[in-house]
Parts: C-alpha cells; structure tokens; sequence
C-alpha cells in the first residue's frame, strides 16, 4: 500500500469534518472552501478574525453578498477559472478586505476540488498575508530585502524609487528584483505600489481626509493620477471604494 493510498485509507475511517476544521482553524492563513455556484461552504477561524464576523454571516453566502461588486467580480471571475476547468489552479497577488475598511495584499493559491468521478465540485482557496518576516536573524538575500521593506513601509506618502532600494539594502537592481519574486511573487514597483494603495484604502475610511487628500498622503498628488492607479489596483475608483465601506 503507498503513501496515499494509507492516508486516505486513514482519513475514510474519520469522523467527518474533524481533518479540515482542527488543521485549517490553527493555521494563520485565510483558508476557505466554495462549491461550483461560489458560495461559502467552509471558512476557517483566521477568514472570520479578518472580517470580524461569525460563520453564520458568511457560510451559504458568496463575494457578492459579502463584498464590494468590483473587489466581488474580481475574486468570482478567477473562482470561475478554476471551477471551469480554464487553469488547473491560480496562484495570484489580490487584495483581501478586512474590516473596518481595510485591505491587505495576500498571495492566494486557488485549487478544484473533485468528487469521486473527477468532476469539478468546488474549490478551496488558501490566502497568506505578503509580509516579510521581521527577525533579527535574518541575513543574506532575506535580510537584504528586509532593508528595502521596511523603508517601504515606513515611507507611504514617499515617492520611491528603485535606486533608493538599491542603496539601502546594499544590493544590486538585479539581485532586488530576483529577492522580491522569490519571496513576494511581485516586483519591487509593484510591491511599492500595493503598500501605497493599501495605505490610501485604510485612510479613505477615514471621512476626515478628502480623496484629493488620501492621493496626497499616499505619494499621488495628481488626483487623476492617483484615481486611475487606484482604480487598475482595486478595480474600482477612490469614490465608490469609499461609499461601498
């Protein structure tokens, strides 16, 4: 008997439901399961800690109930692609809504699920908060790019620039670019642009801050700027971002 084949020998004789629920609610990662229509069917502790609601709000329910329709369409149309088959899964960078009004940028793994005839039934998705790990011991590539990240982060209204990152964290443009597609499966613009545009997401539920006063504070002092990179970002413009809070 191999190594599969024991283990699902193993999890037959289990009483239902024990294996996902005890694993899934002590990982600090969203993980959520939906069937073909995208409806929620199973959603961990750390889904419900995020948008601070009991599973009797979210379960049977989907995005668009849940969510803003821009933010909602974005996540069915790659639920879609799985469940039809289109990829055989989907790893991507998206934004994930906590609340009170605030996102955070997530690599999220999306992959089918199948019944016993090898039909597409549904789908599980697992979301990880992109975040660099903030240990004194870091050192080599990782400690390097931790440098770049913490500049980042401590400078959201700051237009940076990619010489910048090079000085402070004592590498080269080249070696920059290959540490953040290893650990955040995005380049460093990109991962300058998310940070600012989920620092502006966070103050837009502020009502005290104009929207010309949130692309100010989040390095886009040009208002058509900032709305037209907030809306290729979030799928959706600074205004109705704002209203749908």
């Amino acid at each position: 008997m191999n190594q599969d084949t024991l283990f699902k020998s193993f999890l037959e004789n289990l009483k239902p439901g024990q294996f996902i629920e005890k694993l899934g609610d002590i990982i600090p990662d969203i993980i959520a399961v939906k069937d073909t229509q995208g409806k929620y069917l199973y959603v961990n502790k750390a889904f419900l800690k995020s948008l601070q609601i009991t599973k009797e709000e979210i379960i049977g329910y989907d995005d668009l109930q849940l969510f803003g329709a821009e933010l909602a369409q974005v996540y069915m149309s790659d639920d879609q692609k799985v469940i039809q088959g289109i990829v055989p899964n989907i790893r991507t960078a998206e934004l994930v809504t906590y609340r009170p009004g605030i996102v955070r940028w997530h690599s999220t793994h999306k992959f089918p699920l199948l019944d016993n005839n090898d039909n597409i039934v549904g789908l599980v998705l697992i979301s990880t908060l992109l975040q660099h790990r903030q240990e004194s011991s870091e050192s080599g590539a990782m400690g390097s790019i931790s440098k770049a990240i913490d500049y980042i982060y401590a400078n959201p209204s700051k237009s940076i620039r990619i010489p910048e990152l090079t000085k402070i964290s004592g590498i080269s443009t080249s070696s920059l670019e290959r540490g953040f597609k290893e650990y955040f499966n995005c380049s460093p613009a990109k991962f300058i642009t998310q940070t600012k545009i989920s620092h502006a997401c966070e103050l837009l539920a502020n009502p005290i801050y104009s929207i010309a006063q949130v692309g100010e504070m989040s390095s886009y002092p040009d208002p058509v700027i900032f709305s037209r990179v907030f809306k290729r970002e979030m799928k959706i413009n600074p205004r109705k971002y704002r209203q749908s809070l």
